[in-house]
């Protein structure tokens, strides 16, 4: 079974307009190991920044491709619960998804998030703190 995530909009720009690391959560995402979670407002941002990416460097493409994707294996919440935690309020709606879904991680590259560490049974990790977590349970 697919572990539930939540994913910043910073990694999946990242992940998916410059490479490195953070197209490696991409890559667990295409092997259905993970599955990402979203609610209509943070869908709405990776909808409105990750489509705004894709015109500026002319990889509309590649946001075609990843918003079929998360129409057909993203998990869609609809959270109850408000979380007022963090100074930036579109921070806190990502955090409302985690809680909602019961994600076992919020991967983000945002420090303010990245401070907080866990909320509630949520580890709040980097891209490379969660592959290294994945891959060390790999190996076991």
């Amino acid at each position: 079974m697919s572990r539930l995530v939540v994913i910043d909009t910073n990694v999946w720009i990242s992940g998916l307009y410059w490479g490195g690391l953070t197209s490696k959560v991409i890559d667990w995402l295409e092997k259905e190991e993970i599955t990402a979670c979203f609610s209509p407002d943070t869908l709405k941002e990776w909808d409105d920044k990750v489509k705004l990416y894709g015109q500026k460097f002319v990889r509309i493409e590649v946001y075609f491709k990843y918003k079929k994707h998360i129409q057909k294996y993203g998990r869609f919440i609809y959270p109850t619960e408000k979380v007022t935690i963090c100074r930036d309020e579109d921070d806190n709606r990502f955090l409302e998804v985690a809680v909602a879904s019961q994600a076992e991680f919020l991967i983000t590259g945002d420090r303010d998030l990245l401070t907080i560490k866990k909320y509630e049974n949520i580890k709040i990790v980097s891209p490379k703190e969660f592959l290294q977590k994945l891959i060390k349970e790999k190996k076991k």
